[in-house]
């Protein structure tokens, strides 16, 4: 579907506005990863609409990003 590689360079450069994450019902222990120690800088992303959910169990979200990460909430939030 896409390259982790090009999706964590496109981050780190400020240039990744949109994730399209596909999110499968597994685990494989080991694969390729796109947000690594030291690698991508933080930032912030909100939901874009209604996550989407196929036979399989597999989940479909997309997140815009929405500025600089937000830490440290408290209770009720």
């Amino acid at each position: 579907m896409g390259s982790g590689a090009l999706a964590g360079s496109l981050l780190d450069s400020g240039m990744l506005d949109r994730l399209n994450l596909f999110i499968y019902p597994l685990t494989l222990g080991t694969g390729k990863r796109i947000f690594t120690a030291g690698r991508s800088l933080p930032a912030a992303f909100t939901l874009a609409g209604t996550p989407q959910a196929y036979p399989s169990g597999v989940l479909r979200v997309v997140y815009d990003r929405s500025g600089a990460p937000v830490t440290g909430l408290t209770a009720g939030e």
